[in-house]
């Protein structure tokens, strides 16, 4: 299903797998210096194969472990790598907070050509990042001050510390979290403008908040975010004007002003100085300062206000920045969080897929053809036999292991898949590379991504048990078909609750002239169509023998039905129980019928010549050897039509023995086929849940078993029926020592006795041997030795079975000895009977002796007599005559 990844891709992974494997070794001595460059790798690795959670957690490893080292440039590159990153998935606002740290680490790290290639480059990103220009010191613009009796128009004083003043600059550019920049700005403030008192108003949610609040000699209260209508810490009226105004006012004394003299904090405070000015940033109110000095009147200077200007135009584009820094960081965490619970999901998924048989499985086909599996499950170790990583990095692929014969019509319904966006479901073989061939089901649904690649999720799931049981269950029925369509009788399988034929064979038509769908069209109405008047009068106490009858009892009937061409047709026919109902009601009955005609017939000649025989004695002495070769030829066909009815009754048993484990199978395989059809569409439809998955993976052990037991137990029935024909094959007899060859039997068959304390011993002239088939007499020893072992003997009984040989003129006899449970009278007639056992509930067939029986007579042209007593044990004499080659 999937063409190889480009081999040069392949081959550069393996590059970073080798380099990596070096670098952790250099990690493992030197963690301060190589960390941070093995996670950055690692992390770009899975940036490539579009782990997006795995790069994340290694970018900031990489940031992380910089940092605590103070590898600058380091710390400064994987900052960018990750905006990268984030910028391609976009996730713009965390691609920002990282660009921003790595422009303020290259700043740091004094990288000035990198800084404007940042800036050129990712202008969206560092836009609202603004370098002071070159401070013209002679220029700077005019402020509004206002005094106790008009505004003061100053210009810049020489006197300026312009050493001290760019430091503080710097320091405030450097700093990108709130609470530094904060502490900073009021350091420089204090140490520039001669206030003793000063309180920080910030915009938050276009609502001024008190930020800080500072006094000389004090620790300052920062990030307190304090309404500022409900603060004493601050003049009201006057914070309010330079909001509205956005302009710089300076009062030498705040007692002496007319417009103040009514706010609450003027009149409680009594400030001197006071200056309060606007922090903007390209003509947006960004916050406000304002701050005292209640030792004299008249101290911000015009000095003091450009120094406060100057620091409050880089406090703007700091707090700015900050305040994205802020809220990236805010927004980081929360992408860490949903990020975290994502892996979780991940995590709670790939336990899931582990649990489940089979592969899941991502495959991705890019538009210009490139194809990758971006995931595969756990599972892929059993089924294929590969590791899932030899896959995803494209080391290994699907494709080479397909089985060539199955490979175009994959492709094929792979291509229509995608060209439709229609399921993918099919099934073929696969071969490991170990060498395994299996027989494999995947199903998958596309979904065409925003690129135009299209990806696949689906499952693949190992079905070879499934087509081993369907292969068996193919060759178990053809089988049965076989000896049904070989069969000279009728065959037929009648239901006795609905009154009508489910199953009958073709050679109805033969012997009555009807197809099997014409007979199964007559329903009810088959008897009442096709049965003599006066056979139809008994036809309700045959089917009450049959509703009576014990399972293995065999209903023998005579009857006649009408041809197709209106005759009369007699049919003899032998039925038996085929199943019952939960109830034990017999439900079906299965059964032979064959063409009597010519046995009746004859009857009726014998019948008429009896009448007339006395008669006619003196006129027909001349005729009676013509008779007498007649009722020869006579018998001879009913000694044929037995035979035929003796096959019938052992096609009813075989049908009956097989039909069982076979029934059993395809009910239980199809009902494992419907629940799996289930659980993929559960798990198609994200529905699938845990108790829904355990449910299925215990029924699916439970039938799996089930099934196999019953299978198991077909394929030895039908080994079984094979012995019953005895082998056809021509005689392989060779000259044997007797003794010796039974004592070597005996011993290949120790293990079955001796672990039960069974003694098996042997006597007889060792110097007897025979001309036989060694084969065909080991057989009947075994069936023999395991008949006693397994009806002789309860299970905590121990017995002695002995084998005594004895010389016969041409022949030898061999008499084989238990000392079991015995054989009861009314069973000992029928022990070699087919199918005759008393031990059917512990999965006896009722065929081993039979075979004994045909191989003796048959085979090795003997014959078998048996005598036994109940509690005393049962004696077998074999007599085994030379046989020639």
């Amino acid at each position: 299903m999937l063409i190889p990844v480009i081999s040069l891709q392949t081959e550069l992974f393996l590059k970073i797998q080798e380099n990596q494997a070096k670098l952790k070794i250099y990690v493992q001595s030197a963690p301060m210096n190589f960390q941070n460059k093995y996670d950055l790798v690692e992390a770009e690795c899975h940036r490539i194969l579009g782990n997006k959670a795995e790069a994340i957690e290694y970018y900031d490893r990489a940031i992380a472990s910089a940092r605590e080292n103070q590898i600058l440039n380091e710390e400064a590159l994987a900052n960018e790598l990750a905006a990268k990153f984030y910028l391609d998935w976009n996730k713009e606002k965390i691609a920002q907070a990282y660009m921003i740290d790595a422009y303020y680490c290259y700043l740091r790290w004094g990288a000035k050509a990198k800084l404007k290639a940042l800036i050129q480059c990712y202008p969206q990103l560092l836009g609202s990042i603004q370098q002071p220009e070159t401070l013209d010191y002679n220029n700077l613009s005019n402020q509004k001050t206002l005094s106790s009796s008009s505004n003061i128009h100053q210009t810049t004083s020489p006197a300026l510390d312009f050493l001290t003043i760019f430091q503080a600059s710097q320091a405030l550019s450097s700093e990108i979290r709130l609470e530094k920049l904060i502490l900073t700005l009021l350091q420089a403030i204090f140490a520039n403008a001669g206030a003793d008192q000063g309180v920080l108003l910030l915009v938050n949610e276009n609502n001024l908040t008190i930020e800080a609040i500072a006094k000389l000699g004090e620790e300052p209260q920062v990030l307190l975010k304090l309404p500022v209508e409900k603060s004493s810490e601050i003049p009201l009226a006057l914070v309010d004007t330079v909001k509205q105004t956005q302009e710089t006012i300076v009062i030498a004394d705040a007692r002496q002003e007319r417009w103040l003299s009514s706010e609450a904090y003027i009149i409680q405070k009594q400030p001197l100085s006071v200056l309060c000015t606007p922090i903007l940033q390209q003509g947006q109110l960004l916050g406000i300062l304002y701050l005292e000095n209640n030792l004299t009147i008249g101290a911000f200077t015009s000095d003091r206000i450009e120094v406060v200007n100057l620091l409050c135009t880089q406090a703007a584009i700091s707090l700015e920045n900050a305040r994205l820094y802020q809220q990236s960081q805010v927004y980081a965490q929360q992408l860490e969080q949903s990020l975290e619970q994502l892996q979780t999901s991940q995590a709670r998924f790939a336990k899931l897929a582990d649990h489940i048989p089979g592969v899941i499985y991502q495959l991705r086909i890019t538009a210009e053809g490139s194809i990758s599996v971006p995931y595969v499950s756990s599972g892929c170790s059993d089924l294929y036999e590969v590791a899932p990583e030899e896959i995803m990095i494209g080391r290994q692929n699907f494709l080479a292991m397909e089985y060539p014969e199955d490979r175009s019509e994959i492709q094929k319904l792979t291509q229509e898949s995608a060209q439709n966006l229609t399921q993918f479901f099919h099934e073929w073989r696969i071969v490991t590379p170990s060498g395994m061939i299996k027989w494999v089901q995947g199903s998958s649904r596309p979904e065409r991504q925003a690129d135009g690649s299209t990806v696949w999720d689906g499952i693949v799931v190992d079905i070879s048990d499934r087509k081993e049981a369907e292969l068996a269950l193919q060759e178990s029925q053809h089988f049965v078909q076989q000896i049904v369509d070989s069969s000279p009788n009728i065959l037929y399988i009648y239901d006795l609750q609905q009154q009508r034929n489910v199953y009958v064979n073709r050679e109805i038509g033969m012997i009555l002239g009807y197809t099997p769908e014409q007979i199964q069209a007559m329903g009810r109405n088959l008897f009442q169509n096709l049965m003599h008047p006066e056979d139809l009068k008994v036809l309700p106490a045959q089917m009450a023998r049959l509703q009576a009858a014990q399972d293995g009892e065999i209903i023998e009937t005579e009857y006649r039905m009408r041809h197709a061409n209106g005759e009369w047709r007699w049919l003899y026919s032998r039925d038996s129980v085929f199943s019952r109902d939960s109830s034990g009601q017999v439900k079906q009955s299965i059964g032979t019928a064959q063409d009597i005609g010519d046995r009746k017939q004859a009857e009726k000649l014998l019948a008429e010549y009896n009448q007339t025989l006395e008669k006619e004695v003196a006129e027909r002495t001349e005729q009676l050897s013509q008779t007498l070769a007649e009722l020869q030829r006579t018998q001879d066909q009913l000694l044929e039509t037995r035979k035929i009815a003796a096959l019938g009754s052992l096609v009813a048993g075989v049908a009956h023995e097989v039909n069982t484990p076979v029934g059993t199978s395809i009910t239980l395989a199809s009902t494992l086929v419907d629940q799996t059809t289930t659980l993929i569409t559960q798990a198609e439809q994200g529905k699938l849940k845990r108790s829904d998955l355990n449910n299925y993976l215990n029924l699916a052990q439970e039938c799996s078993h089930i099934i196999l037991t019953n299978l198991n137990r077909a394929g030895e029935l039908i080994q079984t029926f094979k012995q019953i024909a005895v082998d056809q094959k021509p005689i392989e007899s060779s000259l044997i020592s007797v003794k010796a060859y039974l004592e070597e039997i005996i011993f290949s068959l120790s293990p079955n006795f001796r672990s039960l304390g069974h003694q098996v011993t042997i006597s007889g002239d060792e110097t007897i041997s025979i001309k036989t088939d060694p084969t065909a007499l080991a057989q009947v020893v075994t069936n023999l030795l395991m008949n006693s072992l397994k009806h002789a003997y309860k299970t905590d009984e121990v017995g002695h079975l002995h084998l005594n040989l004895l010389p016969q003129n041409d022949s030898i006899m061999i008499e084989f000895c238990d000392d079991g449970c015995g054989i009861p009278q009314k069973d000992l007639n029928r022990i070699f009977e087919p199918f005759f056992t008393t031990a059917r509930h512990q999965g006896g067939t009722g065929l081993g002796l039979h075979i004994v029986h045909n191989l003796i007579t048959q085979k090795l042209q003997g014959k078998i007599d048996v005598e036994s007593e109940v509690g005393k044990g049962t004696v077998f004499r074999l007599t085994l005559p030379n046989l020639n080659s």
